[in-house]
Formats: C-alpha cells, sequence, structure tokens
C-alpha cells in the first residue's frame, strides 16, 4: 500500500496533521551501522519526540542476570512530581525495535517525557540484542522485573504497583513476560501491562498484515525479517512467549490495556488480543489510534497523543476501565 492510496494523505484537515504526516519516515529506529543511517535523520526523528517538562532525575543501576551476565538500568522521575509526591507507581519500560535493535538516544528521550507525563518512575531496561535471540530478552526482563519488586521498596513505591509498558516487540516482551509470570506462580509481580502496537502472533495470518502490508514506517517484510532474526527454530513460533495471542488459558493475565494504531500490520495483532483476553474475563481496555502508522506514539504531532497518554496515566493510577472509559 502507498501512502497516496491512504485516505489520510487526501484528507489531512489542519497543520497538525500536515506535519505528523511529513515526520513519519524518520520515526523508524536508526542504527548508525545501517545504510540509511545519517545524523540529519536522526536528529529529525529526535526532534518529533515530545519533551519533557521540568527536570529528569535520572540515575543508572547494573542489575545481575546471572553469574556471568548483567544489564543496565535506566530509571527516569520528575523532580516536580517527586517533590508533589505524585510518583505512585513503576513503569517498566521496555523498548521496541524488532527485539534487535534499540536506540537509547531515542528512547532515552521518551523515557523522560514519560517521566513527566505519567505519575510514575520510569525503569528502562537495556536488554541484550544483535547477536542474542529468543528467549534471551524475555530472560533479562524477568529478572529486572523481580528486582524490581525487592528494589521498590527503597524508592518507596509499593511493590505492587508494577506495571510493564512495552511498543511493538516491547509490547510483545511484556505479554510474554505477563504469561512466564502466570506459569511460575509470580503473577503477583505485575499490577498491569500497556501494550503499544504489540506483535503478538508471529505466524502473521491476520487481514492487517496484507492491507497494511506498506506503510511509512513498518512494512510485512519488515516484520518478517524480524521475527526470523529473533526465533531460533521455525517451531518457536508457536510458542506463547513468542505469540502471545496463542496462549491458553488466559484468565489469570493481569489488567491489560492495548493500543494500536489504524494503518498498521499489526493491527489485527492488537484487537485480536484484546478480544482474546475480554473472551478468558480478563479486564482490558482497548484503543484505536484514528489515521495513524505504526510508531505514531513516539511523534508530538499524532493527533490522539493527548488522549492516549491521559489514558495511560489513568489506567496506572489504578482507576477501573470502566471508569476510564466513561472520561473517553
Amino acid at each position: 500500500m502507498n501512502i497516496k492510496d491512504n485516505k489520510l494523505f487526501y484528507y489531512i484537515k489542519n497543520y497538525r496533521y500536515y506535519k505528523y504526516l511529513k515526520m513519519l519516515p524518520y520515526s523508524r529506529y536508526k542504527l548508525v551501522d545501517i545504510e540509511d543511517y545519517s545524523q540529519r535523520k536522526e536528529r529529525k526523528a529526535l526532534s518529533h519526540i515530545p519533551g519533557h517538562s521540568g527536570k529528569i532525575l535520572q540515575k543508572t543501576f547494573i542489575v545481575p542476570i546471572t553469574e556471568d551476565s548483567s544489564v543496565t538500568v535506566y530509571t527516569y522521575e520528575s523532580i516536580k512530581k517527586l517533590i508533589k509526591k505524585k510518583i505512585t507507581s513503576i513503569v517498566f519500560l521496555i523498548h521496541g525495535g524488532g527485539w534487535k535493535e534499540c536506540n537509547w538516544s531515542f528512547y532515552h528521550k521518551w523515557a523522560q517525557h514519560l517521566s513527566s507525563t505519567l505519575d510514575a518512575m520510569i525503569v528502562a531496561i537495556d536488554y541484550k540484542t544483535t547477536s542474542y535471540s529468543f528467549p534471551s530478552p524475555i530472560e533479562d526482563c524477568y529478572a529486572v522485573l523481580k528486582w524490581l519488586r525487592n528494589a521498590s521498596q527503597f524508592w518507596g513505591i509499593d511493590k505492587d504497583r508494577i506495571y510493564l509498558l512495552g511498543e511493538s516487540s516491547g509490547a510483545n516482551i511484556a505479554a510474554a513476560l505477563s504469561g512466564l509470570a502466570t506459569d511460575s506462580g509470580d503473577i503477583n509481580l505485575i499490577n498491569g501491562q500497556i501494550l503499544i502496537t504489540p506483535i503478538t502472533d508471529a505466524r502473521m495470518q491476520s487481514e492487517s498484515y496484507e492491507k497494511y502490508k506498506v506503510t511509512p514506517v513498518l512494512t510485512k517484510n519488515d516484520l518478517r525479517k524480524s521475527i526470523k532474526n529473533y526465533i531460533t527454530d521455525e517451531k518457536d513460533i508457536l510458542n506463547p512467549l513468542v505469540s502471545p495471542l496463542l496462549r491458553t488459558p488466559k484468565f489469570m493475565l493481569p489488567k491489560t490495556f492495548i493500543i494500536s494504531a489504524e494503518f498498521d500490520p499489526l493491527h489485527d495483532d492488537a484487537e485480536l488480543y484484546a478480544k482474546s483476553l475480554l473472551s478468558a474475563n480478563v479486564p482490558c481496555l482497548y484503543y484505536e489510534a484514528e489515521d495513524t502508522y505504526h510508531n505514531f506514539i513516539f511523534s508530538k504531532y499524532a493527533p490522539c497523543l493527548n488522549e492516549v497518554e491521559k489514558m495511560m496515566n489513568s489506567f496506572i493510577s489504578g482507576h477501573p476501565i470502566e471508569r476510564i472509559l466513561a472520561n473517553d
């Protein structure tokens, strides 16, 4: 699908939509060693991420995974919210990038923004990528999740107010963590999860994979390559830790807020996962961001960004889903 075939191209109603459309090709993750990387594109991508208000307190921790390995964890707290004692939760941020990529200048700025937007401490993990495949990222994140429950008391935050927040492949890992915690009897580690444009079925069989197989920021081919590079065996596609939609049963999973983008190959992955949770009587809020593409969450020009972030804050503040919907 060419961008000009999309109704958004023809029905740009105002300058905000125009600026959102213009930034789309630059919202993908850029690594120094890929062909189309340039500092100019990097600066342009970063300039479209929402800024933060006030000073942010940042700390770095090294968390052991095994005797021989560890990961780096970054925390972000708004000084203004700290003073007003408005930080009531921990949001464990799991980055996307197809499981294999990450640009910390990109996510660093987004984590800062989230810390000034949400009433929470943002904890971001730099899980192992590049030469590491499934299930390494999940193992890293699970170890940090356990560490967070113990560390929360030193930050003066209730250990029962830890939320997962992942986008794209990061949302896939978040959903996998919830399933792993359920299987291990550790479901109390997680109070809820926010899944932004998640990958939930690595079989790639839903209609949206064909309907939006070529968009400015993500293509079906991109996803196929990412999944192929992530799994170690073709049978892994059927593993619920890779394809959370295939998990049965789901009734023990934590309450969930799922956000999809209208023009995204992953649109149906998000919608079908939400329907499966609701069928299992799991409290679930589903929101479709209209007139948006994958990665819209990083654009300050996305038409619904403020609304989505307000709903995210209500969710981590513990408001019942019915109340969030009533205020929508």
